[in-house]
């Protein structure tokens, strides 16, 4: 069964509404890894960049200061933990050279 164009929309329209209340309460969610797997791509194909602070660092950039994780992810073998994800450009800031 094909997802329609309106499930599609209104699954993008729940990611983003969850993301603003995170980022405006200050909370964080809590993804399993197929949550992540899906929401992940979901989220950058609407320019919302989740990262690591590992891959943040490795783009130039670091956490704003008292900034707290919106997500806070599993990642599967061979990490088998959580990690916290913040928006790119958003919860991060370029590190000076």
């Amino acid at each position: 069964m094909a997802i329609t164009t309106r499930a599609r929309l209104d699954a993008r329209a729940d990611l983003m509404a969850r993301l603003r209340a995170a980022l405006r309460d200050r909370t964080t969610m809590t993804w399993g890894q197929g949550q992540r797997i899906n929401w992940m791509p979901m989220a950058a194909e609407m320019g919302i960049v989740l990262v690591t602070i590992t891959a943040a660092a490795k783009r130039g950039h670091k956490p704003k200061r008292g900034v707290v994780p919106v997500v806070l992810a599993y990642f599967g073998a061979p990490l088998q933990r959580y990690a916290g994800l913040f928006i790119l450009h958003i919860q991060t800031r370029p590190e000076k050279p």
